[in-house]
């Protein structure tokens, strides 16, 4: 769960509107919707007022990691042979190697940070611990990929593909798997 969501389901259990909540703050409404949204996050002074405001330590505000379920039930991973190299691309192999899929959905993925590392990543360049995290991995194209009634987050990345079944479907825009966070961006079928 990313802290806009955690917000806003606290604010939801509190009865509390977005401008209720921004007037508790003495901040404007806008500013609730973009925490809402991650698009920005409350300095530390709002960050413990909305602490006292849910009766929550700081703690349980941000951890994102203590509600995440464990979602993979099964991994296998599966060598990309020389046969498949005259593929186009990614979405080629996809389509090819999951040909029965009843749905094959295009992800993004990203590393999932702590709210201390989204500050820091915040001061030393946006977007600069997620490259360092590519260049620890290598590039990544995840697929979801529904078969059989069963639901697979698949990772092509160094001519690998791994393939993880998960324990519960993927609801929702986004998820949390592993310390990353996947996004829904398009079906290819």
């Amino acid at each position: 769960m990313t802290f806009g969501e955690k917000l806003s389901s606290l604010r939801k259990q509190a009865n509390l509107t977005q401008s209720d909540l921004a007037d508790k703050l003495n901040i404007s409404r806008q500013a609730v919707t973009k925490w809402e949204g991650d698009i920005g996050l409350p300095d530390l002074e709002n960050v413990k007022k909305l602490a006292s405001i849910f009766n929550v330590s700081i703690d349980e505000l941000l951890d994102y990691k203590s509600e995440e379920i464990k979602l993979v039930l099964e991994t296998t991973e599966e060598k990309i042979g020389k046969e498949n190299s005259k593929l186009k691309n990614v979405d080629d192999f996809i389509l090819q190697r999951f040909s029965n899929a009843e749905s094959i959905i295009r992800l993004t993925r990203e590393v999932k940070l702590s709210f201390w590392q989204e500050v820091l990543d915040f001061f030393i360049g946006a977007g600069t611990l997620g490259v360092a995290d590519i260049a620890k991995t290598g590039l990544v194209y995840p697929f979801l990929i529904t078969e059989n009634n069963n639901e697979y987050l698949i990772l092509i990345s160094k001519g690998k593909m791994l393939s993880k079944k998960l324990s519960e479907k993927f609801t929702g825009k986004k998820k949390i798997i592993d310390g990353y966070k996947y996004t829904k961006i398009g079906n290819i079928k």
